[in-house]
């Protein structure tokens, strides 16, 4: 068998790059659209073509002050493991967190890092803390951040490669991944939901 092997050539080639066929789930944005999330509460959800021009990024804001407040979810059913992995830009650090949300009564579960460094607990009508840790997030820039979520229970949220906050014991609930915004203005793009496996390879 031989391999060819192209550096450089694009009219050679063609990218077979597909997000969405390598990953659980996947999102870019580049479609410009929201075809893949459903918003649950609130309305400050949209994709944005300008701010980071040419790029397209899902942009969130602050609508509603009713808890749970702002939440977007993938329309994808994930399961109760993996690792979701995205970049985050947020106006102010406490714009933005992952909302795990339950698969049979669309209702949040757990929400983090919140301002960064927190996990909470969604009883169904407020948000109780259970795990505090160190904010790594910079306003007014790209961070990346990554959650694992796995069927023991466990919780583990990363801001550019630094730990977080983490917690166990858990119930694990098979849901989907989501964002909420409660006050302020953050951007997300390149979403990514991938199976867990320890040791990462």
């Amino acid at each position: 068998e031989t391999i060819y092997v192209y550096y450089g050539n694009t009219t050679v080639v063609s990218s077979t790059s597909n997000g969405t066929a390598t990953f659980i789930f996947f999102d870019d944005f580049e479609s410009g659209n929201l075809n893949q999330w459903t918003i649950i509460s609130g309305s400050g959800f949209s994709v944005d073509d300008i701010t980071f021009s040419p790029n397209k990024v899902l942009k969130g804001w602050y609508t509603t002050y009713i808890e749970p407040k702002d939440v977007i979810r993938s329309n994808t059913l994930i399961g109760n493991e993996g690792i979701m992995e995205y970049k985050i830009y947020p106006i102010s650090t406490d714009a933005g967190a992952i909302v795990w949300v339950q698969g049979a009564s669309d209702q949040p579960l757990h929400l983090l890092p919140h301002y960064g460094a927190n996990i909470y607990y969604w009883s169904g009508n407020d948000w109780t803390l259970i795990a505090s840790g160190t904010n790594y997030r910079t306003d007014l820039a790209w961070n990346k951040e990554k959650i694992v979520f796995k069927a023991d229970g466990s919780l583990y949220a990363y801001t550019n490669d630094n730990l977080a906050v983490s917690t166990g014991g858990r119930t694990p609930i098979s849901g989907y991944i989501g964002f909420r915004i409660g006050a302020g203005t953050f951007y997300v793009d390149d979403v990514r939901v991938r199976k867990y496996t320890s040791p990462e390879p």
